[in-house]
Formats: structure tokens, sequence, C-alpha cells
């Protein structure tokens, strides 16, 4: 038997229901799934490339750039000495990126 969920509450929650286990993203311990023991993957996984997109057509919108700056204030808090480059798009404006290691 195989049930899939895409929500991570949804998965911690057929764990605690006793129907599997899964490998979930560290954030589910904010969630405090009731029964579930969560334990830390300690190997150093791959970084996780995660890009920023925009209309060009809405660039100038107030929530776009306030969006945009927060988005890439927040990142460069958490890259803990990655870098967030800048790359332009011809088909969807400008897209932020973390840059490897």
């Amino acid at each position: 038997m195989c049930n899939k969920a895409t929500q991570i509450h949804t998965v911690a929650g057929l764990v605690g229901a006793g129907i599997g286990l899964a490998i979930i993203p560290g954030t589910a311990r904010n969630l405090q799934p009731r029964g579930v023991h969560l334990l830390e993957i300690v190997d150093a996984p791959e970084p996780v490339h995660v890009a920023l997109g925009w209309l060009r057509s809405k660039e100038d919108m107030p929530a776009v750039r306030s969006f945009r700056q927060v988005t890439l204030l927040v990142a460069q808090q958490l890259g803990a000495g990655r870098r967030v480059t800048r790359a332009p798009r011809e088909d969807c404006g400008s897209v932020a990126r973390e840059a490897g290691r």
C-alpha cells in the first residue's frame, strides 16, 4: 500500500496515525505532530537552488518590489556563506538564485 501526500502536515498526520514513515523537512517540528518521533538526518544535504521570478510588465508594482526585496533579504540571511545572485531572463524578468558552493 502506498499513500502519497504533498502537504507536510498531511504526511506527518499519516505517520502519526501509524500508516507509515516518511522523510519530511525539519520544519515539521513546528507542527508538533502527536506521537511522531523526528530524527535529524545529519549528513549535509546538497544545496537547493531556488529561483524567484516575476513578469517584467509587473516589475514596478509595489507588491512585487516589496516581495522581491524581502525574499532576497531572507535568502541572504539564511544563506550563511552562500551568495544570492541575479540572472536576467528574457521571458520572465529577473531571477534570484543561490550560487553553488
